[in-house]
């Protein structure tokens, strides 16, 4: 069937790490995402507004490679994800505090960006953003 559309639905689109310690390192949110459509989902591209936030996606524990900032390392070539109609996959997002450097303190506020099929349209795009305030 070369009707249906894929329909992607996020748990969330925005959220607040609140208070992020230097000290403590690395914070991981995730977020849920299912494919409300008729057709698979598939998701060509992934990536974040800053080298200190990288994404991953988890479908059935066949979890992605990291993503982070386009051009600052991470994984290159041809990557796509699918979700099937009905099914749901996890978002990791992975924040580093101390990506910055020790002076790197105060609010933050980043974006993820999301390229998919969504809705039938190749390059469909969703974006998740967060905000947070990194201290000592």
């Amino acid at each position: 069937d070369t009707d249906g559309k894929a329909k992607l639905v996020l748990e969330t689109t925005s959220f607040d790490l609140g208070d992020v310690s230097m000290a403590n390192g690395k914070v991981t949110k995730k977020i849920g995402i299912k494919n409300e459509g008729d057709a698979d989902l598939v998701l060509s591209k992934m990536n974040t507004s800053c080298m200190c936030t990288t994404i991953a996606l988890d479908v059935d524990g066949k979890i992605s490679p990291a993503f982070g900032m386009p051009g600052h390392g991470g994984p290159s070539g041809v990557w796509t994800g699918t979700i099937p109609p009905g099914k749901t996959g996890i978002f990791e997002v992975v924040f580093d505090p101390n990506a910055h450097g020790p002076d790197a303190v105060g609010p933050i506020s980043r974006e993820i960006t999301i390229v998919s099929n969504d809705g039938g349209s190749k390059g469909s795009v969703n974006k998740i953003r967060f905000d947070g305030n990194v201290i000592k």
